[in-house]
């Protein structure tokens, strides 16, 4: 059992990193909302009682939907235990307790590998990590996030006496996000202690890592997943190797782009509340530092293997961002940085290294407390960047809610086969977080609880210049061809008199259109608009997320 004072060490280091994490990525949290997948995952899975859950799971599991069964498996059981804790902001707390715990799992993994001062700069740096926005994104923490959890268990035990086990636990990284693979194949360099010839063990551990990959592709072969089949078929050998290799070199340029270069808060940086919150994250970061270094005097000289393997583990983790939307790795806002979570054990080890020998050399000349403070200050800017992004998340919840709130009040008579068009582009990204996207047809039904029968409920879609475009008289028919990710994902019958079309006036409030509206190519198709008719939201009831959205009681007010 532990020395009484280690363990008080060990529950206020916590404590104080907990608090850096919380004002960091969930100190607005109960301000937040859903954000495009979350409508089609996290709102589906609020909804369902334990067997509807666990029966969601199973399909997960049987169905391998993207080769990351355990991905979307995941969040119908992680929201579910959310919402009982404390309904959508329980969700949230979920994912802050995700956070702790694959945070205590690295500082285990770098105490173990480079000692206790590396890894209390590390786990700064994983907790701040710069390039991934999506810390407070419930389909990201729920579903990709675990990946890290399984992938720093699988470091621990290859690094530990139970190295067999680390095996199957990588392959359920594996399962959860695939570019989690990867950088276990630098696990034989972080191991400096064995007695085994570093070869001979390398050689072991590539082998069983061989039979893993093969065993996986395998099987999302024989499912048909359409990356597997089609798009790697389509792409070549020479074309996946140029990106695999490629990314290699960006992902961690970026990764360092962000740590040098930190993206400024794009507002509210200097209001009282964001410099209280950055005074507090700078006093959690000081005093986690000031509690629990060891001032060494001793000279050791710099660790270039284990920076070396650091470096190793951060470039592996981006050979797998050759598939689309994920290429070029070098996005460091919107839902495209997802690419650099699987970075954040490497970039932030490298971090933690780094920032380890500076701070030796700084208890040798004397000036270890000035470099606490500098480090402590330059983490806080850093906790300054993710509160910018926690208010943008926000931002972008007021925006759905007023959205959403005027939708309902203009477009009352909805029924089957009701089609909204409403003229707001597709990817709104007032800043990281976007309004509207993809999910954004799915909202409606998730909003009302239509009747189950219906096999078209009322359904809304962002139109700009591209949708009109891509509207066609054919010779009985009105067709729209709906393009995501500039594919056509499918066609739409739009039936006369049962569409309606929102506009958007010169103060950016929207208006409803009655009569003829001109679309297509050239104006040339006619459209005959649906006419106002009495409101039929009392029919209904409301939706798992109406609470959320829109609040107060249902059915909600109309407007004249």
């Amino acid at each position: 059992m532990l020395p009484a004072e280690t363990r008080l060490r060990a529950l206020g280091g916590l404590v104080l990193l907990g608090l850096v994490a919380w004002f960091a990525h969930f100190h607005m949290s109960g301000e937040f909302l859903f954000y495009e997948d979350d409508y089609a995952k996290v709102g589906d899975a609020m909804a369902r009682d334990f067997p509807q859950m666990a029966y969601n799971f199973f399909c997960h599991l049987r169905d391998w939907p993207q080769g990351r069964p355990l991905s979307f498996g995941l969040i119908a059981p992680l929201s579910f235990l959310g919402v009982k804790i404390n309904g959508l902001w329980g969700v949230y707390m979920v994912g802050y307790g995700i956070l702790l715990v694959n945070a205590v799992l690295f500082f285990l993994l770098v105490q173990k590998i480079a000692g206790r001062n590396a890894a209390i700069f590390g786990v700064l740096a994983f907790c701040l990590f710069p390039a991934d926005t999506l810390k407070a994104w419930p389909t990201h923490f729920m579903g990709n996030e675990p990946a890290i959890f399984f992938m720093l268990l699988a470091f621990l035990l290859y690094l530990g006496r139970f190295r067999v086990f680390a095996y199957p636990m990588i392959f359920l990284a594996t399962l959860t996000y695939e570019s989690t693979l990867l950088p276990f194949l630098a696990a034989p360099l972080l191991d400096q202690n064995r007695p085994a010839p570093l070869p001979k063990r390398l050689t072991r551990h590539l082998l069983a890592m061989a039979a893993l990959a093969a065993v996986y592709c395998a099987i999302r072969m024989s499912l048909g997943e359409p990356r597997m089949t089609q798009q790697l078929a389509s792409m070549g050998l020479w074309q996946i190797g140029y990106k695999a290799l490629s990314a290699m070199v960006m992902g961690p340029y970026t990764v360092l782009k962000a740590f040098l270069l930190p993206p400024l808060p794009q507002f509210g940086w200097f209001s009282l509340e964001g410099m209280m919150v950055m005074g507090t994250i700078l006093a959690g970061c000081m005093g986690l530092l000031a509690f629990s270094v060891k001032q060494d005097t001793s000279d050791t000289g710099f660790p270039w293997k284990l920076f070396g393997a650091g470096w190793v583990v951060l470039a592996l983790s981006y050979p797998m961002a050759f598939f689309p939307p994920h290429w070029p790795p070098t996005a460091l806002a919107t839902t495209a940085s997802r690419v650099h979570f699987a970075a954040t054990v490497g970039g932030s080890l490298v971090v933690g290294i780094l920032c380890g020998h500076i701070f030796g050399l700084a208890v040798r000349k004397g000036m270890a407390g000035i470099f606490m403070v500098a480090v402590s200050l330059y983490f806080a800017l850093l906790g300054g960047y993710h509160y910018s992004i926690q208010q943008d998340y926000t931002h972008s919840a007021n925006r759905q809610k007023q959205f959403w709130a005027e939708i309902l009040a203009l477009c009352p008579d909805l029924g089957e086969n009701t089609v909204i068009l409403a003229e707001q582009p597709l990817w709104d990204h007032p800043g990281l977080m976007s309004t509207h996207s993809w999910a954004t047809r799915l909202v409606l039904e998730k909003l009302i609880r239509f009747p189950l029968d219906w096999q078209n409920p009322p359904q809304l879609y962002c139109m700009d210049q591209w949708v009109k475009d891509h509207v066609f008289q054919e010779p009985d028919q009105i067709v729209w061809r709906e393009i995501i990710y500039d594919q056509v994902f499918r066609p739409h019958v739009l039936e006369p008199e049962n569409v309606i079309v929102l506009a958007l006036g010169e103060s950016g409030a929207m208006k409803r259109l009655y009569g003829n509206y001109r679309l297509g190519p050239s104006q040339s198709v006619v459209l005959r608009l649906k006419p106002g008719g009495p409101s039929t939201l009392p029919l209904f009831s409301a939706g798992v997320v109406y609470p959320y959205v829109i609040g107060g009681t249902y059915p909600p007010p109309g407007k004249e």
